[in-house]
């Protein structure tokens, strides 16, 4: 069977309903996204104090003064919501099957467990990448949102916080982007493909640092599902890279910052140089895998134009845009 099979593509002109049927489809499901991650724990948090399960006072704290489990259960709930409710209402407003819309080729355990450490390498240069933007941005007086501190030294904290950053993202930002927004723009190329999803993943985390870090994480968790023909080692890997950086976080608790680095550095570049390894050995195999995707055979630049142009990206853009603005600069 070959790494890519052919898909179907009518000549362009006989694509435009679909293309503009594809980009409402995205671009609905970006702006209720958005909208949910910007207004969602606010209006819910609002709601909750108009019923008496919180009292005004409680909105001015940074836990809502539900105690760290309490306030993570809260954000868990939100973030559920924010992540699933567009992948479903825009599948039931656009007709879509979410089954068919999300690849599901067996894979095998040696090629994912391969694209998984070498994606991961991927992960470890996309972080570096992002660390130099942000100190070239600090130098500008532009820093990064301080996110809240959901840790405490108990079990407890430790498995709410692997659920909430690592378990829901993976699974839930994984089915939104690398499954239904990837595999719809597959048709117009399996290229152009995973640049776009990767360029809306980093546009919608909002801050400058996250989503160059978020567009560079897009690509390769892009490439992986494409290259894999399947979902769930993109799926691993995020939960890998974010699961990673909670464990880390937890275990320096208990050691001063200079040997809560090197920890940092030995577990995360260790994993990268077994990457690194496992990528010479696939090309001097010249592994299937490794190969680019093919490009599409329409125009890259007039599929783009025809999606971006639809009405509802064009209010993506804007939302997203605004958002950007507001996480950076207000």
């Amino acid at each position: 069977m070959s790494l890519y099979p052919n898909i179907p593509v009518k000549p362009f002109g006989e694509t435009r309903d679909r293309l503009q049927n594809d980009g409402n489809f995205i671009g609905g499901m970006l702006i209720l996204l958005m909208v949910l991650l910007t207004f969602g724990f606010t209006v819910i948090a609002l709601l909750f104090t108009l019923t008496g399960h919180l009292a005004p006072d409680d909105l001015a704290a940074d836990d809502l003064n539900l105690g760290n489990t309490g306030f993570l259960f809260f954000y868990m709930g939100i973030y559920a919501l924010s992540m699933g409710l567009p992948s479903a209402l825009g599948a039931i407003l656009f007709r879509r099957s979410p089954r068919r819309l999300i690849d599901h080729q067996p894979v095998s355990f040696k090629v994912a467990i391969s694209g998984i450490l070498i994606g991961f390498t991927g992960c470890v240069t996309a972080n570096m990448a992002a660390s130099y933007v942000a100190r070239i941005l600090d130098q500008f007086g532009i820093t990064a949102p301080e996110p809240p501190v959901t840790v405490e030294p108990t079990l407890t904290s430790l498995g709410l916080n692997l659920v909430v950053l690592a378990v829901l993202p993976a699974v839930l930002e994984e089915l939104l982007f690398r499954g239904l927004i990837l595999h719809t723009l597959r048709p117009y190329g399996e290229r152009l493909a995973v640049m776009l999803t990767a360029i809306l993943f980093g546009f919608i985390h909002g801050g400058i640092t996250q989503s160059v870090f978020a567009f560079l994480v897009g690509l390769v968790l892009g490439w992986l599902t494409v290259t894999t023909r399947n979902i769930w080692p993109a799926i691993v890997l995020h939960f890998m890279n974010n699961a990673l950086s909670v464990l880390l976080q937890y275990a320096g608790l208990g050691l001063n910052d200079t040997h809560s680095a090197i920890l940092n550095v030995l577990v995360m570049y260790g994993l990268a140089a077994v990457g690194v390894v496992v990528l010479v050995r696939c090309i001097r195999r010249r592994a299937p895998f490794l190969r680019l995707p093919p490009r599409g055979k329409l125009s890259a630049v007039s599929c783009t134009g025809s999606l971006w142009k639809t009405p509802l990206m064009i209010i993506a853009s804007i939302l997203g845009v605004l958002r950007m603005l507001q996480m950076n600069f207000f």
